[in-house]
């Protein structure tokens, strides 16, 4: 299916029919669908008071070629394209985390 929220009907019968030990049982379950996601499109600008941009792609595990400079009245976005792998339609994610690191591996 989809991803998404779903109620599953489970539904149990005995192979006795005797009620009396085993009566036959039914519950509903709230399962949660999650998809793998594909992400694409990845840029992260550094963006100047002033709204100027120096924009830096990011290609599928590649690094970026330069160092990224961020200065205390700057800011840092990111941008990118998530996607279904199975059907290939757009996600909004709740949240999104980054992570960066030197090539020491500190964060």
């Amino acid at each position: 299916p989809e991803p998404g929220v779903y109620d599953v009907d489970f539904s149990v019968t005995p192979l006795e029919t005797s009620e009396k030990k085993y009566p036959s049982s039914t519950a509903v379950r709230t399962v949660k669908v999650a998809t793998s996601a594909v992400v694409s499109d990845v840029v992260i600008s550094v963006v100047d008071p002033d709204k100027a941009e120096k924009k830096f792609e990011v290609a599928p595990k590649k690094q970026i070629g330069e160092i990224i400079n961020v200065a205390a009245s700057q800011s840092l976005t990111i941008s990118l394209d998530i996607r279904s792998a199975t059907s290939n339609k757009p996600i909004k994610p709740h949240q999104v985390f980054a992570r960066f690191e030197s090539e020491t591996g500190a964060e």
